[in-house]
């Protein structure tokens, strides 16, 4: 009994101490994850004596990759089929050997067995693809059956835009097309002629009120557009809002078209009457300007002819008054005669003047012309020296052809100013008698060409 019991103890011991991983169960050991975890499979520890006498091999350890489990659970012993043959040991499934196993001898102690290798791997290829191939059918499955909503609004805000574009433009075009009319409405017609222009100004000012209801009008479109802006586009239900917003953008639409019609019959009108109004005031304009053309020729001409006449006058005062009239001459257009430029620096003698000197001349020339005239007898040469010595002449113009009465007449003509008739007498007195004359004939020539030139000059001047 004693040996027995040696022996009992003995295989006991074995068996505690023994374990063959060869002979181990695949099963499945520690957790998995979301996506197959980290699996370890283990075999059963069974023992018996060829497991006793076995050595143990890191050939024996075996790892399952995720995805590879169903081989392996194939290979796998229910441990609870036998509950009595199994013993957990450190968390590992162990079976007991036969109890009719014996050992005549005590069995060596084998090694150690190495522990278990878990090997931690991520999800697998695999089931990644699954995982993405599921959540796309299921984002399609979504958007065909219309259960997420669309949130593509760039046609809208497009639409929006483009009107909101437009808007400004028509507003920049109509202040313009104000700024115009309001500079036209300011503009003054031309004193010379003066034009009506009240018909003009009443189309201009119902063009300004047409344009600033047109203005009241796009500000309250500004508005709409400002509050369908503001309103949330969607409401869940794709159909009704898609139909409400082309609802919207074609009112938006119509609207801008009969605001465009109205901006555009409003510029029409604002053209026609700016047209209308710049025609008739061209047309004051060249009037005016014709008008204000002639009379500052006129008046130009009545300067001219009015500084002529004040030259002219000059110099006839300077020629009444013997002096100088060059000054006077040279403020007279065109050229100045020659009679009167040779006496211009130094002036002609005045009719005062000749008609003092005519006496003297007289008395010297008449015993020359009585002696010249003088009969052949000693009497009438006798009379004649005797009235040449006195120097009496008479001085009341008379009638005959002797010398004494041809003199009368000739002062007689100096002292009206008819110095032409002067001149014509003193012709018929004999040549020795006019030499006495020459130096006054000289200064009654020059008086006369100077008085003809003068009425030559005035003539043609006035004309």
């Amino acid at each position: 009994m004693a040996k027995k019991s040696s022996t009992r103890s003995g295989r006991q011991k074995s068996q505690d101490d023994s374990v063959a991983p060869e002979s181990v169960t695949a099963e499945t050991v520690g957790g998995s994850g979301d996506m197959g975890g980290d699996t370890v499979v283990l075999g059963d520890d069974t023992l018996g004596e060829d497991a006793v006498a076995a050595e143990p091999e890191a050939s024996d350890r075996v790892t399952i990759e995720p995805g590879d489990t169903t081989a392996a659970e194939a290979d796998v012993e229910d441990p609870a089929q036998d509950p009595a043959q199994t013993e957990i040991v450190d968390g590992e499934t162990v079976e007991e050997a036969p109890e009719d196993t014996r050992a005549e001898e005590p069995a060596p102690v084998p090694a150690p067995t190495p522990a278990p290798i878990i090997e931690k791997r991520g999800p697998g290829f695999g089931a990644l693809l699954l995982g993405g191939v599921v959540a796309a059918a299921l984002g399609y499955g979504a958007a065909y059956f219309g259960l997420v909503g669309s949130n593509d609004t760039s046609a809208t805000d497009t639409a929006l835009a483009e009107a909101t574009a437009s808007i400004e433009a028509q507003q920049s075009t109509i202040a313009a097309l104000q700024a115009e009319v309001a500079a036209l409405a300011s503009v003054e017609p031309p004193v010379i002629p003066e034009v009506d222009l009240s018909g003009v100004e009443g189309a201009i000012a119902g063009v300004a009120n047409d344009v600033a209801g047109v203005g009241t009008t796009i500000e309250a479109l500004t508005g709409r557009i400002v509050a369908l802006e503001e309103r949330p586009i969607f409401t869940g239900e794709v159909s009704a809002d898609t139909a409400a917003m082309t609802e919207a953008v074609q009112a938006l639409e119509a609207r801008m078209a009969a605001e465009q019609a109205a901006a555009a019959e409003a510029v029409a009108q604002a053209a026609a009457a700016q047209a209308e109004a710049a025609a008739e005031a061209q047309a004051a304009a060249e009037a005016a300007e014709a008008a204000i053309a002639e009379a500052e020729a006129q008046a130009a001409a009545e300067a001219a002819a009015a500084q002529t006449e004040a030259a002219l006058s000059r110099v006839r005062a300077a020629m009444a008054a013997g002096g100088p009239f060059a000054d006077a001459l040279a403020e007279l257009p065109g050229e100045a005669p020659a009679a009167l430029a040779a006496a211009a620096e130094t002036g002609v003698p005045t009719l005062e003047d000749l008609a003092a000197a005519f006496p003297g001349a007289a008395r010297a020339a008449l015993p020359i012309a009585l002696r010249e005239t003088a009969g052949d007898s000693a009497t009438d040469r006798a009379a004649a020296f005797l009235l040449g010595q006195i120097g009496g002449r008479s001085v009341e113009p008379r009638e005959g052809t002797d010398p004494d009465a041809v003199l009368s007449r000739a002062e007689a003509a100096v002292a009206a100013g008819d110095l032409d008739t002067a001149l014509s007498e003193i012709a018929a007195l004999p040549e020795g008698a006019q030499a006495m004359l020459d130096d006054w004939v000289d200064q009654v020539e020059t008086r006369v060409a100077a008085d003809a030139a003068l009425a030559e000059l005035s003539a043609t001047l006035e004309n």
